[in-house]
Order: C-alpha cells, then sequence, then structure tokens
C-alpha cells in the first residue's frame, strides 16, 4: 500500500479470532501500523485484539454508544478515547458494569437478551459520532475509510462517518446478515425493510463496495443493483506452507477436524458427524475421532465416545493442527433460517483449509456460496445431503480412498495458491483502494 494512503477502519479491529478480524489482519498485512486508525466499539475489544497492526485505536464508549431511558439506567459506563499500544487507554477510565455481579448478571443474561427478542434493541441503543471522535480522526488526517457492518446501530454509524467526512468510503459485507433483520421472529418483522434501507442507502453513497464471494456479489447486483468486488480471507503462502501436509497415508487412529464457531448454521451438522463417526466405527470396527476446536464446549459433547473437544488454539499453531488431521469438516446446517443467514457467505477458514493440504469435506446445502464455489473449482469433496447414512458414505471416501484424498489435496493447494495467495489479494486489493482515492 502507497506510503501517502492512511486508512481509517470503522467497527472491526485487528485479531485472530472473529471471521471480519482474521479478513482484516491479512488484508492489511504488512502495512505500516501508523497508516491506520481503528474505531470500535468497547465490546469488540477483548483480550484477542491485536494492538500490533495499528498504533491508532479509538474505543467508541459512553459518548458514542448510548442506551435511551429506561435503559439507560442498566447499561454500563464505558471509557471513550484513544487507547494505547498495548491495549491500555490514555485518560481516566468510567466506571464498567461487571459481570459478575448481581446487576451485571441480571442485566446481561436476562434483560438484554429479552430487549433483542422483542425488537427494541435496534431503537433503544445508538451509535453516533462523538466531538471527541471527529477530533480524533481529524487529528489521524485519514485518506480513506474502510468499513464492516454487522447490525443496524452501525450501519448508521458508518453513514454518519461517510457523511461527516469527505474522503473515499469502502464498504466490506463480511455476512447477508440483513436477511434475518434481526435476532428474532419479531426483530425481522419490525427491522428487516428499514435495515435493507439504511444499506441501500450506505452502498449508494460508497466508493466502492465489497462482499465476500461471488455469489454474494451476483445477488447484491441483483438485489441492490450495486456492483461490488469480491475479496475473501487471503492467505499467507509462507506461513501455511511450513506444516503443510505431504503424507496423506491414514493415521491408525484417524482424526477429523472441525475448526470454527458453533450455533447458527453449524451445530446440527456437528452432532450429524459425530453421529456418523459412530456408526462408522461400529460398522468397520475402527477408531476415527472427531475433533471440535471451537470457543466454547457443546454441550452434546459428552454423548458421544469418539467425540473430543479442544479449545481454540493459538493462530500460530493452526498450520501443524490442520496438516496433522487427517479430515477437515467444513459445514452448515440444512434449515431455512441457517441457510438465510450462512447463503453467501464464504467461511474465513476456507482457504486456510484449503493452503493446509489435507483433504476437505464440505456438508452444505446446493445453494450455497460455499458449495457453488468447492463445485466450480474442486477443492473440497461436497456432500449436499444430511442424512447420517449419506455422511457415512463420504466418510468412507474421503478416508479409505487414497486417490480421492491426493486429487483433493492438490486441488485445494492449488485453488488457494492462485486465488487467495496473500500477495496476490493484496495487490488487488491495495489496487482498488487506490482507484478509490485517486477518484476524489
Amino acid at each position: 500500500m502507497k506510503k501517502s494512503q492512511r486508512i481509517l477502519v470503522l467497527n472491526q479491529p485487528f485479531d485472530n479470532q472473529t471471521g471480519g478480524g482474521v479478513t482484516l489482519s491479512n488484508l492489511f498485512a504488512g502495512v505500516d501500523p501508523d497508516q491506520i486508525a481503528v474505531v470500535c466499539g468497547a465490546q469488540l475489544i477483548n483480550e484477542y485484539t491485536d494492538f500490533g497492526k495499528s498504533h491508532h485505536y479509538y474505543q467508541l464508549g459512553s459518548l458514542e454508544q448510548r442506551w435511551t431511558f429506561p435503559f439507560n439506567q442498566l447499561s454500563s459506563k464505558n471509557f471513550s478515547g484513544e487507547m494505547e499500544a498495548n491495549g491500555g487507554i490514555t485518560g481516566s477510565k468510567g466506571s464498567v458494569l461487571k459481570k459478575d455481579s448481581w446487576k451485571g448478571a441480571l442485566v446481561n443474561e436476562m434483560v438484554f437478551p429479552m430487549i433483542k427478542y422483542l425488537g427494541i434493541y435496534q431503537a433503544y441503543f445508538v451509535i453516533k459520532p462523538s466531538e471527541s471522535l471527529l477530533v480524533w480522526i481529524d487529528r489521524f488526517e485519514p485518506t480513506l475509510v474502510y468499513a464492516q457492518a454487522n447490525n443496524i446501530q452501525q450501519l448508521r454509524f458508518c453513514q454518519e462517518i461517510l457523511e461527516a467526512l469527505d474522503i473515499p468510503f469502502v464498504f466490506h459485507m463480511m455476512d447477508d446478515w440483513v436477511s434475518l433483520g434481526g435476532q428474532s421472529v419479531l426483530s425481522k418483522i419490525i427491522w428487516k425493510k428499514s435495515t435493507e434501507g439504511l444499506l441501500r442507502k450506505l452502498f449508494g453513497s460508497c466508493d466502492q463496495v465489497l462482499t465476500v464471494s461471488d455469489y454474494m456479489s451476483e445477488e447484491y447486483l441483483s438485489r441492490y443493483g450495486i456492483a461490488s468486488e469480491v475479496f475473501h480471507n487471503p492467505v499467507d503462502d509462507e506461513f501455511w506452507s511450513m506444516n503443510q501436509k505431504t503424507n496423506l497415508e491414514l493415521a491408525i487412529r484417524p482424526t477429523i477436524l472441525y475448526a470454527g464457531r458453533t450455533g447458527l448454521g453449524i451445530d446440527a451438522s456437528l452432532v450429524l458427524m459425530a453421529r456418523a463417526v459412530s456408526t462408522l466405527n461400529e460398522s468397520l470396527k475402527q477408531k476415527i475421532s472427531f475433533v471440535v476446536q471451537t470457543q466454547n464446549r457443546p454441550d452434546w459433547i459428552g454423548d458421544f465416545e469418539h467425540v473430543t473437544y479442544k479449545e481454540q488454539a493459538p493462530y500460530g499453531d493452526l498450520p501443524r493442527i490442520f496438516a496433522n488431521a487427517d479430515l477437515l469438516f467444513l459445514p452448515y446446517d440444512f434449515s431455512e433460517a441457517s441457510l438465510q443467514f450462512i447463503k453467501y457467505s464464504m467461511p474465513t477458514k476456507a482457504s486456510e483449509y484449503m493452503v493446509c493440504g489435507t483433504p476437505i469435506l464440505i456438508m452444505a446445502p446446493k445453494d450455497t456460496a460455499v458449495v457453488k464455489s468447492a463445485l466450480k473449482l474442486g477443492w473440497g469433496y461436497v456432500l449436499n445431503d444430511n442424512r447420517v447414512e449419506k455422511l457415512v458414505e463420504s466418510l468412507k471416501i474421503m478416508l479409505f480412498d487414497p486417490i480421492a484424498r491426493l486429487r483433493l489435496s492438490e486441488s485445494a493447494r492449488n485453488v488457494a495458491r492462485n486465488y487467495h495467495t496473500k500477495s496476490i489479494v493484496q495487490a488487488r486489493f491495495f489496487k482498488t483502494l487506490d482507484r478509490c482515492t485517486k477518484q476524489q
């Protein structure tokens, strides 16, 4: 990226745990930390936040993030302002509602979930630029804004920043969360239409819209009339090749690995894999292990003898962990609610799975971005059926057919090398940013 560029990032800190954070980190990898400033909510800054990628962090706190009456009586009081390079704060910290207090437990576990379910969260919680924030941004002197958003409040905040600054604005859509409209049926009924209206307005005001998959790009052109460029998580070939899988012979005790998030769009398929492994072990007298590596231990893990839970590992250990597995599992659920959420998304870890060389099994509905990509480019074995017997059949091929394993491993690495290598993706990404700046 040119030394003259100074990028203001909205709503997403650098980290190696979230999809947005990992993608952000890899897109801007190697850029001088003094050329990037990050503005994001206090709730997004945690022990995983990487303060080495940017020397300028502004935490949105009580000056910018506010609950209106009566919920302001229950909310936390968070510091607003610049943070130090080590994650500390430069000013005096406001009082914060502790989650382990009785009041914190009541609010966080009962009151706020109810507010979100009833669809009133979007009306009573607002994010607005403060005078302090605008002065801080002006002092940084950005040449371009790069933004992500995951809710209606962040959309409004993006629009206000866009209108306050006379500089190019680039918006990156990571998931089609707008189709859900909220976290409940009530939220969807109340807010979906207005959220889409806000997104349409923001798209029309942006200098460039970025999407995360070809399928999302096609859909958004049809839905919003907006042409977008596709940028998915790039991979550092040098970093991942240090532990790239070269020996595809099956281990004596084979391991199937799932590494990623749990929750909406994922859980049912993980349970199905656990059932399939139990069936395969019993029928073939095998000792196959299904390893689930996630932030939180799923409740159902204890119901299966051959399922092992592991905590999320440091990002630097992932190449070795992925290469040591015999099969990588990339699942999505088949319910209508899940499909609405994941249909146009590409998992952040998809490119990381490809580059490591371990064969990939994808189980997902046919009408999804990940399946369309895998079928077109051939980087994984695709199963479009969520019956356990069909999954067992697929596992037999992916574990015990050496020709299929070698073919898919080589194909996935080639796809990663040709489409997702950091040097290729970054060059195109920086060219896009430079073009937006020149058009100003």
